[in-house]
């Protein structure tokens, strides 16, 4: 059981979480077109090793912010036999944010809704392909990643 300071911490810290500077400016997830070529499709990193691979190397980590990309990610997700890829969602402050600034309007959590404070290493968001929906991950855990490029 948690003493009451551990609960007002772990309350506090959804509330005064620092973000990094990981929102894109100036970005659209308009017509993304997903890249997952062979030769990433056994790379593993951490969730801002792979957030600042996509945008070195193509536009971002993606956004799945429609029924149709979600299936789109899933698809090349399976291509890659993973289980789980990184995508660009993440935790902020209270909130589920795209990497790129849009809200998160379209949802496909694995729960019925999306998780309101997740513990602090539990605030990257990944696409678990056997269920084709979202989970919070651990940020350090070493998975694949899905960028796309405009």
């Amino acid at each position: 059981s948690l003493s009451a300071f551990n609960k007002l911490y772990i309350l506090l810290s959804c509330f005064f979480s620092i973000f990094l500077g990981f929102i894109k400016e100036n970005s659209s997830t308009q017509n993304h077109q997903y890249s997952k070529k062979r030769s990433n499709a056994k790379t593993n990193m951490t969730w801002e090793e792979a957030l600042n691979y996509c945008r070195d190397t193509y536009t971002d980590l993606a956004s799945l912010t429609s029924y149709q990309e979600n299936a789109l990610a899933v698809r090349k997700s399976t291509a890659a036999e993973v289980s789980h890829v990184w995508i660009g969602l993440h935790f902020v402050v209270r909130y589920w944010i795209w990497v790129d600034g849009h809200a998160l309007e379209f949802k496909a959590w694995s729960e019925d809704e999306d998780p309101k404070c997740p513990a602090r290493n539990l605030r990257c968001g990944a696409l678990e392909t056997d269920t084709n929906t979202w989970t919070p991950r651990n940020c350090g855990e070493k998975l694949n990643f899905l960028c796309y490029k405009k």
